[in-house]
């Protein structure tokens, strides 16, 4: 039950590539379980099919944002 912007954190300390959160009222996302820390991907790859969030690769980013936001804008 660990909020997004603090797991996000613990893996930037042990990846080259960065998860940074585009959308911050994904900052107090609560996520559980065990996660290899140098293992982002994996991570992403869960956020993406458990909770309203979407992944884009930019450079050597990774960019989170809240799932249809772009849609809601438009």
């Amino acid at each position: 039950r660990t909020p997004l912007a603090e797991a996000v954190r613990e893996f930037n300390r042990y990846n080259a590539r960065q998860i940074v959160i585009a959308d911050p009222s994904l900052d107090a996302l609560r996520v559980g379980g065990n996660f290899k820390l140098d293992n982002s991907d994996a991570f992403v790859r869960l956020m993406q099919a458990v909770f309203p969030v979407q992944a884009e690769q930019r450079g050597n980013h990774i960019v989170l944002s809240r799932r249809g936001a772009a849609q809601a804008a438009d």
